[in-house]
């Protein structure tokens, strides 16, 4: 583990490993956005499909991902194995939170039903909102282009994602678990503040210096952070990717502690960690 600050941890290395080591009860908020499971890069398969149209010359995997043009038995697994990747870090997560803590989880429209089955076995579910992305593509290509040039293969245009909003456990009441441990509720205004409602929407800002492929915003990881934990709590992110959770929660006021496997992305991450470290000490000095 590495401190960057006395608000500010990371780690290098597999959370699958590292995520059963660490402490009891310390976290009141796991924000996170984990491979999806949908072989959108090397990274991102989690399951050993041998089906052919997952594989270039039958050894790279198709950076893209899997086009659904059909089915065959080996595609029964990615499901199935992503549901087991899933439970192997989630079955930890209510030792390491506090009870009612929330799990925000970045997901799939393809696979958020395998990542919920999983988790249900150890979290609650609370709700699922609609994180809508500045843009997206239209990949849908056309199989007669002469014939039938309306005719398209593929989905419409993946304007959103869900973020799962999850519970840990807990017994009583929720009024004596806020009064006990600060979790259990929200902070509506501070997502009203953002959003400009109280609908289960929020709107993702641009990224304007991507460092990673799937980087989430800033401002609305911070705006989610600041509704979902309580003032000065930890919070954890065991797939910090390029480290934007870090940079809302301590923007936020809370104590980061993140994860990172990929020693590119963790670099990177605790590269824009430090700077906007050193830039909150010169403001404040």
């Amino acid at each position: 583990m590495e401190k960057l600050s006395n608000t500010c941890y990371i780690i290098h290395g597999d959370s699958i490993d590292i995520v059963p080591k660490l402490p009891e009860k310390k976290f009141s908020l796991v924000y996170s956005d984990p491979p999806y499971g949908i072989s959108y890069d090397k990274w991102d398969v989690l399951h050993d499909n041998k089906n052919k149209s997952l594989l270039v010359d039958g050894k790279k995997r198709k950076r893209t991902g899997k086009p659904i043009r059909g089915w065959s038995k080996e595609d029964e697994k990615i499901s199935k194995q992503y549901r087991q990747w899933v439970f192997s870090w989630v079955k930890h997560l209510p030792r390491l939170c506090v009870p009612a803590s929330a799990i925000l989880i970045h997901n799939s429209r393809r696979l958020m039903h395998s990542f919920i089955l999983s988790a249900e076995r150890e979290l609650l579910l609370q709700d699922i909102l609609a994180y809508i992305k500045p843009g997206s593509h239209f990949q849908a290509f056309r199989p007669f282009p002469d014939d039938q040039p309306n005719i398209r293969i593929g989905n419409l245009s993946p304007r959103w994602e869900p973020i799962l909003v999850f519970r840990t456990k807990f017994k009583g009441t929720n009024k004596s678990i806020i009064q006990q441990y600060g979790t259990g509720g929200m902070n509506v205004e501070e997502f009203k503040n953002f959003t400009g409602s109280y609908r289960n929407m929020i709107e993702a800002c641009s990224v304007k210096v991507k460092q990673h492929p799937t980087q989430k915003d800033v401002e609305t990881t911070e705006c989610l952070i600041r509704t979902f934990s309580p003032e000065k709590s930890r919070v954890l992110d065991p797939f910090m990717g390029s480290g934007t959770t870090g940079i809302a929660a301590l923007k936020s006021g809370r104590v980061f502690v993140g994860i990172e496997k990929n020693k590119k992305h963790y670099n990177t991450a605790k590269s824009r960690l430090l700077e906007f470290i050193h830039n909150e000490q010169r403001r404040l000095w």
